[in-house]
């Protein structure tokens, strides 16, 4: 994952927040996931200070095209999402259905 450039995390980290404000509230399990997915991809402090916004407000909906994702990195932005749902051991009908929403704009079999 640390091969993604700077556009690439910040669309990765922002699509992950959306995510995990599907249900309308984040749950302390997926800040965590969000945090640990910071790490792992070495987002720099500027790109951490932006998402900790996200993580207090939803990021606007329209200022993010699904299929601006790299084909290449698809696979790993959608099974971050799906870390992200799975991180506080439930699943809500609204993740779910934010997944599937997601998964079709991709192009991606769910």
């Amino acid at each position: 994952m640390k091969e993604l450039d700077s556009e690439e995390r910040l669309r990765l980290l922002r699509l992950a927040c959306s995510v995990a404000w599907a249900d309308a509230e984040i749950q302390q399990h997926e800040r965590g996931y969000i945090a640990k997915l910071m790490f792992q991809i070495g987002a720099p402090a500027e790109e951490i200070r932006q998402v900790k916004k996200w993580l207090d407000s939803p990021p606007p909906e329209e200022d993010f095209d699904p299929c601006a994702i790299p084909v290449a990195h698809r696979e790993l932005f959608l099974q971050a999402c799906r870390g992200v749902m799975a991180a506080d051991g439930k699943v809500t009908p609204e993740e779910e259905a934010e997944l599937n929403r997601l998964t079709k704009k991709l192009g991606l079999a769910y």
